[in-house]
């Protein structure tokens, strides 16, 4: 219905029977009803189509200790009550997430962490299908479908009669190498201008928050340290250093600060000794593993084009490796076939590729994995 605020069907307002199990809102009920029955002429019922968006069928709440009832069911909006002057009047209500979500859906973020009477507030819609405002003597329908998440750490904050009619879906981590690259790529720092990130670099914080994942360290104050936003985390806070330095390019030294950044980061601040005791755990094992990482990276990226586009040839590898050589040293190698499968494998993997011209990605890559190897040659597995 046009004008509607909570999208009621058209049919509620014409149609006895569907009235009867999906009453319109009362601003509906009282611009098309008479005694409590549909009495419009279904040609003088205005109607809009609408597509799912914030505000219209689609409302999203992030849970906090914040988020109050009348968050969700609505507020009395003032200017409507001096235009009206009546305070019973339901067109002075401004519909909350409930009311905005009926007939669509709504996202609640972290519901662990909402206060126990907004989670009350959520569960009378959930089993009722229907919202009383507070201060307001109508009731407004709010049938929609609930979405939530929370951490494994809010779960028992979740009311017993709330998590009775949530059906718990348990999402893990990703155990896939190339999902989690996707997710690395989220990263909003990879789509503006800027300095340019290697994929060696990209690859490389993957690859080290998947080692802390298999350490599984059973401790709840590191808990986030492994999560998919300190992955992110790490591509950003690189990016930043070599930003902040003016550098063209995320170098080492900038990976290996963001990555020492993004995990201290994580460790969930507590008192006395615990602190001290979880940044000496992530101290150890960026030692132990941040190397490791960026050799993986490096691997990576040169062995699967090494093995798909050069067939694993030795000659072929070594003819590519001149040429980057050469680039190093400023001097244009020759451009043979091998050397143009490398460009445009560079081209589709680097992050980076549609910000750059031809010769700055070929430096890209022959400045990041000459400083990554060193010069020595970093072996295929297999």
């Amino acid at each position: 219905v046009e004008e509607c605020p909570v999208q009621d069907d058209p049919l509620s307002v014409v149609d006895p029977e569907v009235s009867r199990t999906h009453p319109p809102c009362p601003i509906c009920q009282s611009r098309y009803w008479e005694n409590g029955q549909p009495a419009a002429e279904p040609e003088r019922v205005p109607v809009v189509r609408k597509y799912l968006k914030e505000g219209y069928g689609f409302a999203r709440v992030q849970g906090s200790s914040e988020v109050f009832p009348d968050h969700l069911t609505g507020v009395i909006n003032i200017h409507k009550l001096e235009e009206l002057g009546d305070p019973t009047s339901p067109l002075i209500l401004e519909p909350g997430k409930l009311l905005q979500a009926n007939r669509g859906v709504l996202l609640v973020d972290e519901v662990g962490k909402l206060p126990l009477g907004t989670q009350n507030v959520l569960l009378q819609a959930l089993q009722e299908g229907i919202v009383t405002p507070a201060k307001s003597r109508e009731t407004f329908p709010a049938k929609f479908v609930a979405i939530t998440t929370s951490n494994l750490r809010d779960l028992d904050n979740i009311t017993e009669p709330l998590n009775d009619r949530l059906s718990n879906v348990y999402i893990e981590w990703s155990r896939e190498h190339s999902n989690n690259l996707k997710i690395a790529y989220l990263s909003e720092v990879l789509r503006i201008k800027g300095p340019a990130y290697p994929r060696i670099y990209l690859e490389a914080a993957v690859y080290l928050l998947e080692n802390w994942r298999e350490l599984g360290v059973d401790v709840p104050e590191l808990s986030e340290v492994g999560s998919n936003r300190t992955m992110m985390d790490i591509v950003s806070r690189g990016w930043a250093y070599a930003q902040m330095e003016g550098r063209w390019r995320v170098e080492l030294k900038d990976f290996r600060r963001g990555a020492r950044d993004a995990l201290y980061g994580r460790i969930r601040a507590r008192g006395g000794d615990s602190f001290l005791r979880n940044e000496e755990i992530v101290s150890t094992f960026l030692k132990e593993n941040l190397k490791e990482a960026i050799e993986e990276g490096y691997r990576t990226w040169w062995c699967s084009f090494h093995t798909e586009r050069l067939g694993s040839s030795p000659a072929l590898e070594m003819e590519v490796k001149e040429f980057l050589r050469s680039a190093l040293k400023g001097k244009g190698g020759e451009r043979t076939p091998a050397v143009e499968r490398f460009l445009q494998y560079l081209k589709r993997v680097e992050p980076s590729a549609s910000m750059l011209d031809e010769e700055s990605l070929i430096r890209l890559a022959a400045e990041t994995s000459e400083e990554v190897s060193r010069g020595e040659n970093i072996p295929c597995k297999g």
